[in-house]
């Protein structure tokens, strides 16, 4: 009788663990769909044609890092427990930034530890920020990762937006060379670069 008690309690105790984390997904998911759309893309983060925020970070390898510095910088918010922010990281490891007049600063929250070996990928290639307590996502307002503000190079906000992937990154860094263009993520071919869309 204690047996079937215990084990009752342990299944109960699993089947509880099991909706939590299926309870979890589902936030998560159905929050990214609130996040994809139009309005709430836009609803987020600093205004468009607004002056950014300066700061000045080290980033995770110890570089000095200023913004703005006079160049066009898309500033990528990231979080080491997203699935997404983890694509666009693989994304940026294997994009060719060499062409690139822009550069790209991945602001990353989670503990030290966690953004050091989740920036690991993308060393001398992107400089990524640790963003304690996420004080950085905080100030300029961002509550969903992964999001891109691209910024030109007197600082002023050239467009900002959720990004799913390497049409995201082509739109941040198209825009971030080209801030006059008036150019929505979701006008480019979602699994395509620029170059092939085009």
């Amino acid at each position: 009788m204690i047996l079937l008690l215990t084990i009752s309690a342990v299944a109960s105790w699993i089947l509880l663990i099991m909706i939590a984390i299926a309870v979890l997904a589902l936030y998560r998911h159905f929050g990214q769909l609130y996040m994809n759309k139009p309005e709430n893309k836009t609803g987020q983060g600093p205004e468009v044609g607004s002056s950014v925020l300066s700061f000045g970070r080290k980033s995770v390898e110890g570089k000095d890092l200023y913004l703005p510095d006079a160049q066009p910088t898309v500033l990528v918010f990231a979080d080491t427990d997203c699935e997404l922010c983890a694509q666009i990281r693989d994304e940026l490891a294997h994009y060719d930034l060499s062409t690139s007049l822009a550069r790209v600063l991945v602001l990353c929250s989670g503990r030290q530890a966690d953004v050091t070996a989740w920036a690991r990928p993308l060393s001398g290639r992107v400089e990524v920020v640790w963003d304690q307590r996420a004080s950085l996502a905080s100030r300029y307002e961002v509550n969903g990762t992964p999001f891109a503000i691209v910024v030109d190079g007197e600082g002023v906000v050239a467009g900002k937006s959720i990004i799913n992937g390497r049409a995201g990154i082509d739109w941040a860094l198209k825009l971030a060379e080209e801030p006059q263009l008036v150019l929505d993520v979701a006008e480019l071919d979602k699994g395509h670069s620029i170059e092939e869309a085009s």
